[in-house]
Formats: structure tokens, C-alpha cells, sequence
């Protein structure tokens, strides 16, 4: 599961522009962390200027009953091709 967060804030353009306000979305990534696919990364690339994307690393996913070696490298891996996607894209 994934969302966007949909922002307006002022950038150094704007203060070239009065009144005009870069658009920013924030494309909140949780679960799904693809990008060739991702519904509200596509969305927000389509209709806002600027797409911050964002992944919080909750450790609660490497413990207790989710606690294995195997599942942390897993992680880092797709969270390590999920940085050079974006990255690849500009």
C-alpha cells in the first residue's frame, strides 16, 4: 500500500513568479515499492511539477516476530533497487 501526499510549496521560481507556487506531491512508499508500475507515483508525476518520493524505515519490521536475517537482507535489497530506480529516472 502506497499514497500520496499532495503539497503546494513556494519554491526560488516562485519568488520570480507573484503568486505562482510550485506544485509538490510526496509519493509515500510502504509496501509497494515498485516504480515501473506504481499507481500514485505515476499520478503524481503526471499532474505535479516536483514528486519527492519517501520510505520511513519502521524498525519494527526487523523485530520480534519479524525478526530474521533473511527478511533484513530482502529488505535493504529492495529498498537498495528502489533508490536506483528512482535514481535512473531523475
Amino acid at each position: 500500500m502506497s499514497g500520496t501526499l499532495y503539497l503546494d510549496v513556494p519554491s526560488d521560481l516562485a519568488a520570480q513568479h507573484i503568486g505562482k507556487r510550485m506544485r509538490t506531491a510526496i509519493v509515500w512508499y510502504r509496501r509497494d515499492l515498485r516504480v515501473h508500475d506504481h499507481p500514485a507515483l505515476a499520478t503524481a508525476l503526471r499532474e505535479f511539477e516536483r514528486v519527492v518520493p519517501a520510505f520511513v524505515l519502521d524498525p519494527v519490521l526487523f523485530t520480534g516476530r519479524y525478526e530474521s536475517a533473511s527478511r533484513t537482507g530482502f529488505m535493504a535489497g529492495c529498498l537498495a533497487d528502489l533508490d536506483r530506480s528512482l535514481r535512473q529516472r531523475g
